[in-house]
């Protein structure tokens, strides 16, 4: 089953593109999803953000008249690499790469 859907795509990214050719690149996303990160460790909610921004990605990647809903930046390239970028940052966090130190230090200190 796949992490998102077309129309949660389309939240993020409006694009000419059909339902039918968005759900392809949803399945190859949460495929490659599946093989590079311990999904089944992730919460539904992260896999489903991460697919969500990826397929996006993708889908103005493959559309050039598509653009991302909400930006402020009518440039094609920034709105890409902003797209890019945040779907990065959740991967990396979704991968293992927060971490939280705790001190604890006496009340009376």
């Amino acid at each position: 089953m796949a992490y998102c859907t077309a129309d949660q795509v389309r939240g993020i990214v409006d694009s000419d593109m059909e339902d039918a050719e968005i759900t392809e690149l949803i399945t190859e996303v949460d495929a490659f999803m599946d093989l590079k990160l311990d999904s089944g460790s992730l919460a539904a909610v992260i896999k489903q953000g991460i697919s969500k921004l990826w397929s996006a990605y993708r889908v103005m990647l493959k559309d050039p008249n598509a653009v991302r809903l909400g930006e402020l930046s009518f440039n094609r390239a920034e709105q890409l690499r902003l797209l890019k970028k945040e779907r990065d940052e959740m991967i990396r966090l979704a991968d293992g790469g927060i971490t939280m130190v705790v001190k604890a230090e006496p009340i009376d200190g």
